[in-house]
This record gives structure tokens, sequence and C-alpha cells, in this order.
């Protein structure tokens, strides 16, 4: 499913520092859950999926990630239980969770998690 491919892509990409947002489109500050974050916009994707990323204002971790369709799609993904990877020299979330938020984030409803009990990244060395 693209949108939950999305989700972990972002959560797991942006929120493990493995992205450079600082070009992307900083908005206003909100407040979820009570906790300010920044909103950022990615230029991906551009079809019907708007996507959000929610760095955290006092962490500075991009913790949530927002997306939503004209098909009356809106789920949210919440990445946490940070590791610090040695590969990534960055914390890495350990677990992300996704869900439907389309009632708001107070009635939100888990659609799905995953935990990551190891990551690793291939090398060239090891591939050849």
């Amino acid at each position: 499913n693209r949108p939950m491919a999305t989700l972990v892509f972002y959560g797991m990409a942006a929120g493990g520092s493995l992205l450079d947002t600082s070009a992307m489109i900083s908005e206003e500050p909100v407040r979820i859950e009570g906790q300010w974050y920044t909103p950022i916009i990615p230029s991906w994707p551009k079809n019907r999926l708007s996507l959000t990323l929610f760095q955290n204002m006092t962490s500075k971790q991009i913790e949530l990630v927002k997306i939503s369709d004209s098909d009356k799609l809106e789920w949210m993904a919440r990445s946490y239980n940070w590791r610090y990877n040695s590969y990534t020299t960055t914390l890495l979330p350990q677990t992300i969770d996704i869900y439907d938020i389309i009632e708001g984030p107070a009635s939100k409803k888990l659609v799905a998690k995953f935990e990551y009990n190891n990551v690793r990244f291939a090398n060239e060395s090891s591939e050849k």
C-alpha cells in the first residue's frame, strides 16, 4: 500500500536524519497532543498524496509523518524508541506506529506497528 510505504520510508529516513530536510518548506509551529512541532513539506510525492513531516521543536527530530489523499485517507506515523546506529552515526527509530486519524488525532486508531530489532546497512565490501 503506497501511503503506508511512504509513511514508513519518511518515518525511518527523515526521522533518522538520513534525508536533508533543510531545503524543504517549513510552516508555522503547531501543537499536537501537547507537543510543539514544526511542519515540513517535502517535494515528493506530488500526485494525490499530501505529506507533512513534523519536527519536534525540543529534540529537533522528525517524530511524526502525516499523509492524506483525496479518498478520505488520513494517517499519521509516530517514530520512537530511538537507538544509536553506528553505521549512520544517527539515532534511528526502532518502532513506527501508523494511526488512522480521519476523525482527529484524539480519536486515532492503530493501523499497523513496525518494530525493528536490528537495523543494518549493506556496505559495498560485503556485496562483492
